[in-house]
């Protein structure tokens, strides 16, 4: 697929001293709302993950580290035919795989994520880490994802589970991952295109200085917590990382939600609009139009993205 040349400012790039100065800006965000007590549990949290105490850990065999007991795997087992008993996102004929990709804090979910106009099994490792907290709580009770970090390597582990039964069984799928590793996010496109899927990249732009201080609130609103030091190590090449997948894909839809109010189209399969396209806030769901899904021939569907100038 050709793909047209995009403005030369995209991908978005933050610099070290902005990166810095976001940190910061987090670091004071958390200390001015969470209490002396709460600080030293989610320090905590993350030195037991630096020195591998995790979930993986814990449910592992002795002196088997992955090798789960059969009590968690069981709880494992129960968690993915929960989520695969609805038999309506099964698709022989021509399945399609969604990918969300972009910056923790950049929108993608919110603003992406609900513009897909069938029915998928979602897979999303935050989601697993939702449904392994109810065993493993959080050593902060009023932030339910603070030990999200000790749960990530193990709602990894459900993540491929999950995508491998999705594709044997040919689901129609969305992947919500970041796209942090290309050769990864390559992979997965490989497979499930050899499988006979239509691949859809649906990806954001943002600065990684401003998603930094959008993880902080996110977590005081929601409660999963995600240190700075993630997207300030990661986001530059996720940017990267989202733009060079175009190419791997059979469609893409990329906005650029940087400036609070007016994100406008990067790229798409329709090809680059130049102009920046800016709504008001309370229009933003107009922004981008749900995909439209079609009948053409035998195959099942497409998307078109229509935006209101």
């Amino acid at each position: 697929m050709e793909l047209k040349k995009i403005p030369s400012k995209y991908p978005l790039i933050s610099s070290q001293k902005q990166i810095d100065d976001a940190i910061k800006i987090a670091r004071k965000k958390l200390n001015d709302n969470l209490s002396n007590d709460e600080i030293k549990k989610l320090n905590q949290i993350q030195r037991d993950f630096q020195s591998g105490k995790d979930t993986v850990h814990k449910y592992s065999k002795k002196g088997e580290r992955g090798q789960l007991i059969a009590q968690r795997l069981t709880f494992h087992n129960k968690i993915l035919n929960n989520q695969f008993k609805d038999k309506s996102t099964i698709d022989t004929r021509d399945p399609d795989l969604y990918i969300l990709g972009g910056v923790p804090g950049s929108g993608k979910t919110e603003v992406l994520g609900k513009k897909i106009n069938e029915k998928t099994v979602m897979i999303d490792n935050d989601n697993y880490k939702l449904l392994l907290a109810k065993k493993d709580k959080s050593p902060i009770a009023k932030y339910v994802l603070a030990h999200a970090a000790l749960l990530h390597e193990e709602a990894s582990i459900l993540f491929d589970k999950a995508k491998k039964r999705a594709l044997n069984e040919k689901r129609d799928v969305t992947l919500d991952m970041t796209f942090a590793s290309f050769d990864k996010g390559k992979d997965i496109i490989s497979k499930f295109k050899k499988a006979g899927y239509d691949v859809h990249l649906l990806g954001t732009q943002k600065f990684v200085h401003q998603t930094i201080p959008n993880t902080v609130s996110r977590f005081l609103k929601k409660g999963r917590y995600v240190p700075p030091s993630v997207p300030a190590k990661k986001g530059n090449q996720i940017n990267r990382n989202v733009l060079a997948a175009r190419k791997l894909t059979n469609t893409h839809l990329i906005i650029d939600t940087s400036i609070k109010g007016k994100p406008h189209l990067v790229s798409s399969t329709k090809g680059l609009i130049k102009k920046p396209i800016t709504v008001k806030a309370h229009k933003r769901k107009n922004l981008v139009n749900k995909l439209q899904v079609r009948r053409h021939g035998r195959r099942k569907r497409r998307f078109s993205v229509k935006f209101n100038r």
